[in-house]
């Protein structure tokens, strides 16, 4: 493969991330701290990202050389944005792309694209890379629908690499079984590209209406915005723990009941005691003000304050 190629080829981890549409800078760190040893189990392919959904996230492996991001499918209005965040124990990187949109599809641009690094403390080539939405921005008509990259996208068959640990450099055979959806998902939206493109030409000539696709389970080569959804729900779905819990979530044990070893019987039983209680206490109160009033009655000039434990010589007249 060429530089030129790899330049135009995002090197992405072989594990699947589940969608987080908030991804702050702490849950960056702690997933770039965790790649190290990802990174020695699983390989990196060089694949195609294109017109990623917000909140998509991958783990990715940069080109130090490489002066710019390789392309997905998305034009940003704004140039990109570095900043560090600074600890003791890391420096953060954070390199911000505003004012994303894909041609012919977003009508405002809204989409941000951020790429996660620590240029201290961590591997500086590896990364998370995340996407999200931003406040709208206008889109000039000029670039409303010119398109960003060239469709329809080639197919990858290069071998996978490992880049850390001890098999670092080691190649990988394409595998099927290991990244079957990406690569169906590639194809699938290349061939449906290819037939709009198609009934696109053919449109003035034609003067039968276009046929509306819709999920049309007999139509197995057409691939909708929500089979995408769905398939890519389902296949997150059992990596999320792994690669966000410090422990798997069958070892998480159910907390207990609050309310098991508690009966009504006792609980009917307390309130009885409580009530008593507060039933004497007023009756003291009772007994407490009626004392009072038949002393004022019987000595109406004398004071109230028992002074039998004054000390001797105190004046208290």
């Amino acid at each position: 493969m060429s530089r030129n190629m790899q330049n135009d080829l995002w090197l992405r981890m072989d594990y699947d991330i589940a969608n987080n549409v908030h991804y702050p800078n702490d849950t960056a760190v702690k997933a770039l701290q965790r790649l190290p040893d990802y990174s020695q189990r699983y390989p990196y392919y060089y694949v195609q990202i294109d017109q990623p959904g917000e909140g998509e996230t991958h783990a990715v492996y940069l080109n130090p050389q490489a002066r710019n991001l390789p392309p997905d499918g998305i034009r940003y209005l704004e140039q990109d944005t570095r900043s560090i965040v600074q600890n003791p124990q890391f420096d953060l990187e954070v390199i911000e792309s505003r004012g994303g949109f894909i041609p012919g599809k977003d009508q405002v641009a809204h989409r941000i694209r951020r790429v996660f690094r620590l240029a201290r403390g961590g591997h500086p080539s590896m990364a998370m890379l995340h996407y999200s939405r931003g406040p709208p921005i206008q889109i000039p008509q000029h670039l409303l629908h010119q398109p960003v990259r060239a469709y329809p996208l080639r197919h990858i068959n290069e071998p996978g690499i490992f880049v850390y640990g001890d098999r670092i450099g080691q190649k990988v055979p394409q595998q099927n079984q290991n990244r079957p959806q990406q690569i169906g998902n590639v194809a699938a939206q290349n061939a449906a590209m290819e037939r709009m493109e198609q009934r696109r030409e053919a449109g003035p000539r034609d003067a039968h209406p276009l046929q509306q696709y819709g999920n049309d389970d007999d139509d197995e080569s057409y691939v909708t915005n929500r089979s995408l959804a769905l398939a890519r729900f389902t296949r997150n779905h059992d990596n999320l723990a792994e690669i966000f819990s410090p422990v798997a979530i069958a070892q998480i044990p159910a907390p207990p009941p609050v309310y098991e070893n508690i009966k009504a019987s006792d609980l009917e039983l307390e309130l009885e005691k409580l009530t008593a209680e507060v039933e004497a206490l007023k009756q003291k109160k009772l007994d407490a003000e009626a004392k009072l009033g038949a002393a004022r009655q019987r000595n109406p000039g004398a004071p109230l304050v028992d002074t039998s434990n004054e000390p001797m010589g105190m004046d208290i007249s």
